[in-house]
């Protein structure tokens, strides 16, 4: 991935069950949907070197995602605001060459995106500890077409496993 001012979070990720029809939601986060496109997008613009399809990026991307919307979500409950201001320092910051080449030449909605997770973990600050009860406490979801969250509250998201030999022999 890209070397980014996001990077720096880590937080605990558990995944909560739930189920859903729409074949086009990779994960979902209380009301915050990612879609097959918006995650073909933000692959594309935070690992231009992964090949097209690299299901080890789209793990990372969607991991990052989701710990961004739970910490977003647990923003809204506790009424801790992430102001225009907040983006606007953010979006600066990430055009500069030096943190995030080429920004400029991202999709304005990327790059909209990638303001707000920055200004997300700008008001987050060092607060580790509030970022994993938020990944821990919102209703999150993964497709198993891409994975599940780690059992061990890593945040990663881990491909399903196929059996490799026919159980019954």
């Amino acid at each position: 991935m890209r070397r980014l001012l996001l990077a720096p979070m880590a937080v605990a990720a558990l995944a909560t069950g739930c189920s859903t029809f729409d074949t086009d939601v990779v994960a979902r986060v209380a009301d915050a949907e990612l879609t097959s496109t918006r995650l073909d997008d933000l692959t594309g613009a935070l690992a231009t070197d992964a090949p097209e399809g690299d299901a080890g990026v789209a793990r990372q991307v969607i991991g990052f995602w989701a710990r961004i919307e739970a910490v977003k979500w647990a923003f809204e409950r506790d009424a801790i605001d992430v102001t225009d201001d907040d983006r606007d320092a953010a979006a600066d910051s990430l055009n500069d060459p030096a943190a995030f080449p080429d920004f400029e030449s991202l999709d304005d909605d990327v790059q909209a995106e990638l303001a707000e997770w920055q200004a997300t973990l700008d008001v987050l600050g060092d607060d580790l500890e509030y970022g994993q009860r938020a990944i821990a406490e919102a209703d999150v979801w993964v497709s198993g077409r891409y994975g599940q969250f780690a059992p061990d509250g890593s945040g990663e998201i881990l491909a399903l496993a196929l059996p490799t030999a026919d159980p019954t022999s």
